[in-house]
């Protein structure tokens, strides 16, 4: 499994196909393929506004309470003999629009919260890097 391939299943798996789209318009950009990851990244525009990657929670949860004291925050994910860390600062976004898009994506959310409740909260990286690592190469960073 590729790189690219190993990060897309993550993010499909974390975020849903338009945050795919954002990590893999980075990729391609950083690797020099300029226009493809502007295209790419259109896309995810027009899906979520800037492409930013989001993660949700309850505010009525510890992690919550302990992002609110230190938003600075560090993902790590394993799989196949090989591992991603996604560092970075969470700020919050309450917009609406944003909650309904993310029950969108992850309809088994619906049971536990709504875009017009007070408890789901959004939260996306701001100033991150993610770094791939294996037992047999050597790290590579992306920043987006």
């Amino acid at each position: 499994m590729t790189k690219i391939e190993f990060l897309q299943s993550l993010a499909k798996g974390w975020f849903g196909n338009s945050q795919q789209h954002s990590i893999q318009a980075q990729i391609l950009k950083q690797r020099g393929f300029n226009k493809l990851g502007d295209m790419i990244m259109a896309e995810s525009d027009e899906e979520w506004d800037g492409g930013k990657l989001y993660i949700q929670t309850g505010k009525v949860k510890d992690v919550s309470k302990q992002i609110s004291a230190n938003p600075k925050v560090e993902l790590c994910a394993f799989k196949d003999g090989k591992w991603i860390r996604v560092a970075g600062e969470l700020v919050n976004d309450d917009s609406k629009e944003v909650k309904e898009k993310m029950l969108e994506k992850m309809p088994s959310l619906k049971g536990m919260y709504s875009a017009d409740d007070d408890n789901m909260q959004m939260l996306y990286f701001k100033d991150a890097v993610a770094t791939f690592y294996s037992f047999t190469e050597a790290p590579e960073q992306i920043n987006f």
